[in-house]
């Protein structure tokens, strides 16, 4: 006979354990043997049950049973080993309920407390991590706005439904339009009118009221409208001499030109390496880590450029008079030193056929008319007569720093235009003015 029971033990076990003696029952049929009926009917036959117990198993003999040795397990092992699902009374004596073979499989009855407890752990410690997560974001986010506050302190944008935003000479409506913003032009906010609506400004050469609603604020809605209206620039870092403007964005790429450090780079295009930009008339790719990244908002546009504006009331350099006797020799000068634009640039020299530096270059030309200048950028910075850089006249010269002392010299040939002895590479040439980065400007003529 080989049938397989569940029989219910009086081992004093704690927990209800059953054995498997050689009846015979498989599959279905011992699954179908396990009512309370068929359990009392062994009890009923007198089967004694004798227990040598250990942790995990306990062997136990049987009188009657064909000496057959049987094989006890507790009910975990037993659910293991058939498969079935597992009632028992190890549910009623640890106050956990036992239904699948999954539960039992662990080997270790779990109270209905300790799982509430374990449960309840756990969501405290996630919510705690959520709440921490949450507070340093926002610190994170807390110092981010004060550093966008501090960086666009009293500056603002103009943002309007409207094509055209005015600046008016007065706080209404009706008061004189002196300038003009588009979506994107940017103010310095320095003053309000009495009644809050209106909101003094200066913008490029303007200086009025313009409504307040039709101005954007704060750092991080600034910020976030730089990156659609502003244009960032690259310059030189304040260690960097020359830089090479690359034809592709590769240290053995083709050099385009070498850049100076009072060169300002308009940048099309931003990489964690390179920067894509424009400069001088040309297009090529500067190494990142050599440059200084800025953004610069347009400003308003004076609607009357034939008559001194109102609104340009801040202080400035009292604008030097220049009669036509001086601009007829301002415009001869610059003649004259064109004349020598293609000729080779020479460190330490004057000529200007064979070859001269930058400030060698300007004093052998003012010579030709009379005026002795000193061969050196910074001692010419002190002659003549000081001009706003706003304000210049062809011959004027335009002075720029290298780090803390002055070490270049230009001369303005009118229309945001200048001559000069630009380098070894360059020689003398016609460039665009950087008013950017100019230090100072003199006027000689007198």
């Amino acid at each position: 006979m080989n049938r397989t029971h569940w029989v219910k033990t009086a081992a004093g076990l704690g927990a209800a354990c059953f054995i498997t003696i050689g009846m015979g029952f498989s599959g279905t049929d011992a699954s179908a043997m396990t009512n309370a009926g068929v359990l009392d009917n062994y009890y009923d036959a007198g089967v004694s049950v004798g227990a040598g117990t250990s942790s995990d198993s306990t062997v136990l003999g049987m009188a009657g049973a064909d000496n057959a040795q049987v094989n006890v397990t507790a009910a975990t092992q037993a659910a293991i080993s058939t498969g079935a699902a597992v009632s028992t009374q190890a549910a009623v004596s640890t106050g956990a309920a036992v239904g699948t073979q999954a539960a039992i499989s662990t080997g270790t009855a779990v109270s209905t407390s300790q799982a509430v407890t374990m449960q309840s752990g756990t969501e405290k410690t996630s919510k705690e991590d959520a709440l921490a997560k949450k507070a340093a974001n926002k610190e994170k986010a807390e110092k981010k706005k004060k550093a966008l506050d501090k960086k666009w302190k009293n500056t603002a944008v103009a943002v309007s439904k409207d094509d055209v935003i005015n600046i008016r000479k007065s706080p209404s409506g009706n008061g004189k339009k002196i300038a003009k913003m588009e979506n994107g032009d940017a103010v310095n906010i320095i003053g309000n009118s009495k009644d809050g609506n209106w909101v003094k400004v200066k913008s490029g050469k303007a200086k009025g009221y313009v409504w307040k609603k039709s101005l954007v604020k704060g750092g991080v809605k600034v910020e976030k409208l730089a990156d659609k209206y502003a244009t960032t620039y690259a310059e030189l870092k304040d260690s960097v001499d020359v830089l090479n403007l690359r034809k592709k964005k590769s240290l053995s790429a083709s050099i385009v030109t070498q850049l100076k450090d009072d060169d300002v780079c308009t940048v099309i295009k931003e990489g964690e390496k390179w920067l894509k930009v424009r400069v001088n008339g040309r297009k090529g790719y500067v190494a990142r880590k050599y440059t200084d990244t800025y953004r610069k908002f347009d400003t308003a546009t004076i609607l009357d450029t034939k008559k001194k504006q109102a609104a340009s009331e801040d202080a400035a350099e009292e604008t030097l008079s220049f009669s036509k006797s001086d601009e007829k020799l301002g415009n001869q000068i610059v003649n004259y030193a064109l004349k020598f634009v293609g000729n080779p640039y020479v460190w330490g020299g004057t000529s200007l056929t064979k070859g001269a530096d930058c400030s060698g270059f300007v004093m052998s030309v003012y010579q030709k008319f009379g005026y002795s200048l000193p061969h050196s950028s910074a001692s010419q910075a002190n002659c003549g007569k000081k001009v706003d850089i706003k304000d210049l006249q062809p011959g004027d010269l335009v002075f720029y720093r290298h780090g803390s002392r002055i070490g270049h010299v230009v001369m303005y040939i009118g229309d945001g235009k200048a001559v000069e002895a630009m380098g070894k590479k360059w020689g003398i040439v016609k460039s665009n003015l950087n008013y950017s980065r100019a230090y100072c400007a003199r006027r000689i003529i007198r």
